[in-house]
């Protein structure tokens, strides 16, 4: 069990971290930004360690800051919480190198998972189910093409029977069933047309109700 464990991470993620190491029996170093001095994990922790400015490309991602809060401080180990270095195999390295346990994944473990084919493939060797895709990565025309695909199949008008199924098939079938109504149309004569628009408009408006 560690003694004094380093939390890389801020916010709520932090937080809760910091409240499970307290929960074992251990201390809390919180990091922050400027922006963040404070923060109710700065305020929970055991010890806290300004890391940099507010921009996290400048503190809670920059690898050197947090190791050497780590070492300054005497952790046994870091905890990344999730997002900011938790998935980079750099941050991993870079504990190791200084003795410091990283709470996840090793390097290797993180490279080859974040690798999605990668993992795909491993995962297939291991005889693990795996939902049916592709089998590795696809480029970018590739993708263009299989959405283009999907958005044809998607629009296309349905098939009507008796055609190939095509729009322009479908389009021939329309005007087919169309044309017993405009032969009717034009026997009714134009009196009949102005009729009826008439009485649309004259029930412009209201709509049926019913109890």
């Amino acid at each position: 069990m560690f003694a004094r464990v380093l939390v890389a991470n801020r916010g709520e993620i932090a937080v809760r971290v910091i409240r499970a190491i307290h929960e074992l029996g251990a201390e809390a170093v919180a990091v922050y930004s400027t922006a963040d001095r404070d923060a109710l994990h700065v305020r929970l922790a055991d010890r806290a360690v300004c890391i940099g400015p507010p921009s996290a490309s400048d503190s809670y991602l920059r690898v050197s800051n947090v190791i050497a809060a780590a070492e300054t401080t005497g952790c046994e180990a870091v905890h990344p919480g999730y997002g900011f270095l938790s998935e980079n195999p750099a941050f991993v390295r870079a504990c190791d190198e200084n003795d410091l346990v990283f709470v996840g994944p090793d390097a290797d473990v993180m490279e080859r998972m974040g690798d999605k084919a990668r993992a795909k493939a491993e995962m297939r060797a291991a005889g693990v189910p795996l939902v049916p895709g592709t089998d590795g990565g696809a480029t970018l025309a590739e993708v263009r093409t299989a959405a283009a695909i999907r958005t044809s199949a998607r629009d296309a008008p349905p098939s009507v029977p008796g055609t190939s199924g095509t729009p322009a098939a479908f389009i021939s079938a329309l005007a087919r069933a169309l044309s017993p109504i405009r032969s009717i149309t034009s026997a009714s004569g134009p009196t009949k047309t102005r009729s009826l628009s008439s009485h649309a408009r004259t029930n412009e408006g209201f709509s049926e109700r019913k109890p």
